[in-house]
């Protein structure tokens, strides 16, 4: 892992502690969309893991029903712990369990409980789909777009399809231009 890499995670790491800390849930949304610009500029895997469990997070901190689910605030201190052991790991550059402690609270974050596991899923099923837009709208092809949030092509170009993206392209020339280009081509 490079070295700037590390650090930003590090970085995104001790903010999500903290705003999970100070039951900020709200500015885990934020840091997932961070998490997303940084997956962008480095094509790197970790920021997108990252994103996709703090957006999960904050997904499921705002919902008020579940709070009310018994085990959520020791979920919740078992998540900033594994947060913690992550940022420790990362710190001291042994990203191979690092990668192996994320990919555990990945798995955490999906059983939370059984009453919601399905709901859960749907979270982080919509949280890939999301950030793989976000990617493929900052000038990212498609494909590495649904390759670095490991989600199936078809299914991040019917969502692209849904959502508003294309509409709002700029077009450098004007139509009027644009029209003269196009009638130049047929009358030659």
């Amino acid at each position: 892992m490079n070295e700037e890499i590390r650090k930003d995670i590090l970085c995104v790491l001790d903010k999500s502690i903290k705003a999970l800390n100070q039951k900020k849930d709200s500015s885990l949304s934020k840091l997932s969309d961070e998490c997303i610009t940084c997956a962008t500029i480095y094509g790197d895997k970790d920021f997108i893991n990252i994103s996709v469990i703090l957006y999960a997070l904050g997904k499921l901190s705002l919902r008020s029903q579940i709070k009310t689910i018994p085990g959520w605030e020791l979920f919740r201190k078992k998540v900033i712990k594994e947060l913690k052991d992550a940022a420790k790991l990362l710190r001291s550059k042994d990203v191979e369990k690092y990668r192996k402690t994320i990919s555990l609270l990945y798995k955490d974050v999906a059983k939370v409980d059984n009453k919601v596991q399905l709901y859960i899923q749907e979270v982080i099923e919509n949280a890939k789909l999301k950030k793989g837009c976000k990617i493929y709208e900052q000038g990212v092809s498609i494909q590495q777009s649904s390759n670095a949030a490991d989600i199936d092509l078809w299914e991040l170009q019917d969502y692209i399809g849904k959502t508003k993206i294309h509409e709002h392209e700029e077009f450098k020339t004007n139509v009027l231009n644009r029209l003269k280009f196009a009638r130049s081509l047929f009358t030659k």
